[in-house]
């Protein structure tokens, strides 16, 4: 049961890194509306991985078991892009206080 709990807050990723081009796995919690998965950047000064996603990037995500391939980037604070992942990430962790860090926002491919 916990392990179905955190599947469906935890999401995959699976990119390559900018500079060494070493393959990167880690888990992230995320919110998903539609063909977007917004991951938001907490202590954001502490991480690296996410300044991978500075430029669009591809990157394989894995939601709750099935793979899924998209671009990601890094959106910050004062655009009208962040203004939506922040509701997005929102309606999904109304908990969360979303402030200025950076959020991941991944456009997936559509389905074959």
């Amino acid at each position: 049961m916990l392990h179905r709990f955190t599947e469906r807050q935890v999401c995959e990723l699976r990119f390559r890194a900018r500079r060494s081009g070493r393959e990167v796995v880690l888990p992230v919690m995320y919110a998903q509306h539609d063909g977007t998965v917004v991951i938001l950047v907490g202590r954001s000064d502490r991480k690296r991985w996410w300044r991978t996603f500075t430029r669009p990037r591809r990157v394989e995500v894995s939601l709750n078991g099935t793979a899924c391939e998209g671009t990601g980037r890094v959106v910050r604070p004062g655009t009208p892009t962040r203004a939506v992942a922040a509701r997005i990430y929102g309606s999904r962790f109304p908990h969360v206080r979303v402030g200025d860090d950076p959020m991941v926002v991944i456009d997936l491919d559509p389905a074959p």
